[in-house]
């Protein structure tokens, strides 16, 4: 999963388990280049759109 993540999310990612840690963090990976564009028209959005909840 981090292989995939480091390598800019090209190709298919992983398979994992969706109650997994691995698994926020893709979701986190997917979603910051569209929260990072929306930011840099409304600030706002880093800390509503795409935040999931803190993982243990």
């Amino acid at each position: 999963m981090s292989e995939w993540v480091s390598h800019g999310l090209t190709g298919n990612p992983p398979p994992v388990d969706p109650g997994s840690k691995a698994f926020i963090t893709m979701l986190r990976a997917q979603l910051k280049p569209v929260r990072d564009q929306a930011a840099k028209t409304d600030p706002s959005t880093l800390k509503r759109y795409g935040v999931l909840p803190k993982t243990n």
